[in-house]
């Protein structure tokens, strides 16, 4: 490394050449000012890096001087040269000891550490990180990734430490027990369940610490006071035969348990002659002409009515007008034929305004099997219709959140994620197809870190990410794969910047080859071969293209996403019908794709 230094007058030759030696010997650039801010030495990395020249920083030059070359060059934005320049002389004596970042014009970062020496002077070392910025946004991009997945699952997944800390928890849990992400992240078990419910589940956290699985069914009262049933599952985080943790993954099964407690509470009303009037829902008792007869608090507590305003009205008067009369009249028919009626309806509250209503009705026989009377119970649903509306907004709009504990392992943390997914859709059956898409585009951005990882940077070769996503595509989709990777191809890589949007394409059109050949059990041909200065990917399946556009038959979400990760430049797409089979032809150039130093 080149170095230019003032004399020393007074300094031995020997501590000189000790200073030449050790600056080129350093990677830092390495910057020193005597305590007139006159330069006494400079490395040729510090002056590369402050974008100047060796013909500029000699020994002995001002400081003010450098400044102001390195403000005129545009090295600090756009600003008023000398007024920069006095700005950052006055820092300097306002505190010698300072550390900072700032861009240059061509982009890279440079961080800059200025310290004092025992003379009065400073040294100012100078490091080039714009390589480890770029790492760190990659790795907040896959962790927004992975976290939008969790978000938007339909029930609570979180991640607990051996000591039964959270590590993770995603919105629906967040949302379910009202806490912000800070308060649930290293929050305790014991202190978010409570003692009596964390006491019940304790055998089942036991078991999984000792890396048994774990599932069953829990009824809970969340914060707000409402009864809700969940399925739980427990999943041991085992890594190299020791257990690190469990993953929880939660679904809420009330609707259905609902329904069934409901049923059960309304037959046992039909037995007895006594109704329990201060419970939380609402009773009307009428006679067989649907005359009120009896109303409990809770009723008059949700419409509004006083009770003597009620006793001797029809219970019809309650229903809302936005109802057709036929509508009414079908529930009071369907009620007296078959004995009972549920469903929600709109209510007419005291004041005037309307609310909805879950309403169970019940006939109740006499000795001689005929109605003697009915049993009409009210729910106020004002607030779950409110909640509902709000998960609907909040599932539209997909937010960033943090995945903790990511930053270290975020290939092994992807693929626990697939795997808490397949048990999901492996437990519901009817979301399995969509769940398997999932999985696939979350493998895609796990197989990029895993080829990243093995080859230490930020490319990808072309065919090794072909012959990765489809394994992956075989082993969650189990079909028939055929690959073949021209071996002219092998000195093509990905540039880093397009990993992602390319891997995410090819995984949408392989899924979308399995998902449309016909016969569903014939397989599915992938090459990679060299065309012209490129390369071109090609997926052949049997069946009959039902678009001539260049998409094919990607529709809807499929559609959306390789439109909207298609590179502006160096990628072409054409799906078309060759005879009898649908040919997917994706034709990769410069810049989405480099080629190798060695080929």
């Amino acid at each position: 490394m080149a170095l230019a230094d003032a004399p020393l007058h007074d300094e031995p030759q020997r501590l000189r050449a000790l200073l030449r030696e050790t600056l080129s010997q350093l990677s830092e650039g390495v910057s020193i000012f005597d305590a007139d801010c006159r330069l006494v030495a400079v490395s040729a990395r510090a002056i590369t890096l402050s974008g100047l020249t060796a013909e500029q920083a000699v020994p002995g030059v001002h400081l003010r001087d450098l400044l102001l070359l390195q403000a005129q060059a545009g090295e600090f934005g756009p600003c008023e040269p000398h007024a920069e320049v006095d700005r950052r002389m006055a820092r300097l004596q306002a505190s010698v000891l300072e550390t900072y970042e700032r861009e240059r014009p061509d982009g890279r970062v440079i961080e800059v550490r200025r310290s004092p020496m025992a003379d009065g002077g400073f040294l100012t070392v100078y490091l080039d990180v714009t390589e480890r910025r770029a790492q760190e946004r990659r790795i907040r991009e896959s962790e927004r990734f992975v976290a939008t997945i969790a978000d938007n699952l339909p029930g609570m997944m979180g991640y607990w430490t051996c000591d039964l800390r959270c590590a993770f928890a995603n919105r629906t849990y967040q949302t379910w027990f009202e806490r912000t992400p800070e308060q649930m992240n290293g929050i305790a078990l014991e202190e978010l369940l409570g003692k009596d419910l964390f006491a019940m589940n304790e055998p089942y956290i036991r078991a999984v610490l000792r890396g048994e699985n774990q599932q069953f069914e829990r009824m809970l009262v969340n914060p707000r006071g409402e009864v809700r049933y969940t399925w739980a599952q427990y999943i041991a985080d085992i890594w190299e035969n020791e257990v690190r943790g469990f993953f929880v993954l939660v679904s809420d099964i009330t609707t259905l348990k609902q329904s069934q407690l409901d049923l059960d509470a309304v037959n046992a009303a039909m037995r007895i002659s006594a109704i329990a009037f201060e419970g939380q829902e609402g009773i009307v008792v009428t006679d067989a002409q649907r005359t009120v007869l009896k109303v409990n608090s809770a009723f008059t507590r949700i419409t509004g009515f006083a009770a003597g305003d009620l006793v001797g009205q029809s219970a019809l008067r309650f229903a809302a007008s936005r109802h057709d009369p036929s509508h009414v009249a079908a529930i009071r028919d369907r009620a007296q034929r078959t004995g009972s009626w549920v469903g929600e309806l709109w209510c007419t509250h005291a004041d005037g305004h309307d609310f909805p209503v879950s309403i169970t009705v019940t006939a109740v026989p006499d000795a001689a099997g005929a109605i003697a009377n009915y049993v009409i119970t009210y729910i106020d649903i004002t607030e779950r219709q409110h909640r509902d509306e709000q998960r609907r907004a909040d599932e539209a709009v997909q937010r960033a959140a943090l995945v903790r504990e990511v930053h270290h392992r975020i290939k092994n943390n992807l693929q626990g994620i697939t795997g808490l997914l397949q048990l999901f859709g492996r437990a519901n059956p009817q979301t399995q197809e969509a769940l398997n898409q999932a999985i696939s585009q979350v493998k895609s951005i796990a197989t990029i870190h895993g080829l990243q990882g093995q080859s230490g940077t930020s490319t990808i070769v072309l065919c090794d990410l072909v012959h990765a996503i489809a394994e992956q595509v075989r082993e969650v989709w189990q079909v028939p794969l055929n690959t073949s990777l021209a071996s002219d191809c092998s000195g093509f890589s990905i540039a880093g910047e397009e990993t992602v949007p390319v891997a995410l394409i090819l995984n949408e059109l392989l899924l979308n080859a399995v998902k449309h050949r016909q016969p569903a059990s014939s397989a599915v041909a992938i090459t990679v071969c060299r065309v012209g200065a490129g390369a071109q990917v090609r997926i052949n399946n049997l069946g009959t293209l039902k678009s001539q556009s260049p998409q094919g038959m990607l529709t809807g979400a499929g559609q959306q996403l390789v439109t909207g990760l298609m590179p502006s430049s160096g990628a072409h797409l054409m799906i078309r019908q060759i005879d009898g089979q649908v040919v997917t032809q994706l034709d990769l150039e410069t810049p989405v794709l480099t080629m190798n130093n060695n080929q």
